[in-house]
C-alpha cells in the first residue's frame, strides 16, 4: 500500500471515531423538556399576570391552574409542536403554539387573556379539599319577645352537664350579642339568662358547619330558669 492510500485510510479513521462521538454526544444532550406558561391578563397599556387560570396543554393531556404569578409548569414534556389552551371564567380563551426541541431545555411561552364570555375547553382539575373544621365561630343573640336585642343579658355555651364549659359572657352588651368559638362537635347547649326573666337553654347542631353558626334566644318575663353557671 502506497503512502497516498494510507493517509486516506487514516483519515477516514479518524472521521468514523469522530462521526461516533459526535453521535453519541447528540443522543445524549436528547431528552425531555420542562414547558413554563404564563398567562397574562390584557390590559390598556400592560399585562399583568393572570392567577387562576386554566391551561390545557397537548402534549400531556393535561390542565394546570396558574399560580399568584399567573404561571404554569409541565414537566417531562416530549419534542415536537404542541399546543397549549388558556382560558378563566370572565375571559375569551386564547391558544398558543409551542415548539419543543429534541434537547433538555426549559421553554417560556405565554398567553394573554382578553376579557369575554366563553366556556371552559378544558376539564379542569378538581378542587383542592376543604380543611378540615376543627373549630367554630358561634353568634349567640338574646332577644326580647318583640324582637329587640335583649341588652345585658349573659349566655353561654357548653353541654347539659356544663353550661358554660366552652364559655360565657355575663354582660353581652347593648347589641345583645355574644361571640364563641367552640370546639366542632355534634352538639353544644346554649343557655341565656337575664333578671326577671326565665332562663332558656337550646341545642345547637354542629356537625354540618362551615364553620360558622348563628342561633337566636328569646327570653320570657317570668320565673327563674336555666342559669349559667359561675365558676
Amino acid at each position: 500500500m502506497d503512502t497516498t492510500s494510507r493517509c486516506i485510510n487514516r483519515i477516514l479513521a479518524t472521521a468514523a471515531v469522530l462521526l461516533c462521538v459526535c453521535a453519541g454526544s447528540s443522543a445524549g444532550a436528547q431528552g425531555l423538556s420542562r414547558v413554563m406558561i404564563t398567562v397574562y391578563q390584557k390590559g390598556t397599556s400592560f399585562s399583568t399576570p393572570l392567577a387562576g387560570a386554566a391551561v390545557c396543554f397537548t402534549a400531556l393531556n393535561n390542565t394546570k391552574i396558574t399560580d399568584q404569578r399567573g404561571l404554569v409548569i409541565f414537566d417531562n414534556v416530549p419534542q415536537g409542536n404542541w399546543s397549549a389552551i388558556g382560558w378563566k371564567s370572565g375571559f375569551k380563551l386564547k391558544r398558543s403554539d409551542i415548539a419543543v426541541p429534541g434537547t433538555a431545555v426549559d421553554v417560556r411561552a405565554s398567553i394573554v387573556l382578553e376579557s369575554g364570555i366563553e366556556a371552559s375547553p378544558c376539564i379542569l382539575p378538581a378542587p383542592p379539599p376543604p380543611p378540615p373544621i376543627y373549630e367554630v365561630a358561634l353568634t349567640v343573640k338574646v332577644m326580647r319577645p318583640d324582637g329587640t336585642a335583649f341588652q345585658h343579658a349573659k349566655a353561654c355555651v357548653g353541654n347539659y352537664s356544663e353550661q358554660a364549659i366552652y364559655g360565657a359572657d355575663y354582660d353581652i352588651g347593648s347589641t345583645g350579642r355574644a361571640h364563641f368559638t367552640v370546639p366542632k362537635r355534634y352538639s353544644v347547649s346554649v343557655t341565656a339568662e337575664a333578671d326577671g326573666f326565665t332562663g332558656v337553654s337550646k341545642t345547637v347542631y354542629l356537625s354540618n358547619t362551615d364553620g360558622t353558626e348563628y342561633v337566636e334566644v328569646t327570653l320570657q318575663a317570668g320565673p327563674p330558669g336555666k342559669k349559667c353557671p359561675v365558676y
